[in-house]
């Protein structure tokens, strides 16, 4: 029994769930065993843009 291989329908839906979810689509892969791995573009945080420093937030006091 060979292994599953992915087909162009599988493809489709793998990038187009991608840009339903607002990524930038950079590439894709498909491995022999039939995943499919997208690439996404490295998004910039509207924070540092904006030159703004980004604290991680303090824990609440008991």
């Amino acid at each position: 029994m060979g292994a599953p291989a992915a087909s162009q329908a599988a493809i489709r839906r793998a990038l187009e769930a991608a840009k339903e979810c607002g990524l930038q689509i950079a590439g894709y892969t498909v491995s022999k065993d039939g995943t499919i791995t997208v690439t996404t573009a490295q998004a910039v945080d509207s924070a540092k843009e904006a030159g703004q420093v980004v604290k991680p937030k303090q824990w609440a006091k008991r």
